[in-house]
């Protein structure tokens, strides 16, 4: 009995890391996600800030 639930404590183990390892994962992809699209951005706005004169109406905004 004690192996058995020993096996089943291991097994138990193995599925919450799995779990903890994808969401993990998700995780990452999201802040990759939101890392890139915040350079994104910066970039733009670096963009507009530099080929943007006052008074223009952006029309030479990148596309998104």
């Amino acid at each position: 009995h004690a192996y058995r639930a020993l096996g089943e404590i291991g097994r138990a183990q193995k599925e919450l890391e799995t779990f903890q390892r994808m969401e993990n994962q998700k995780k990452e992809a999201t802040l990759r996600k939101a890392a890139q699209s915040m350079e994104l951005l910066q970039k733009a706005r670096k963009e507009k800030l530099e080929t943007s004169s006052p008074g223009s109406t952006g029309a030479t905004s990148p596309p998104p």
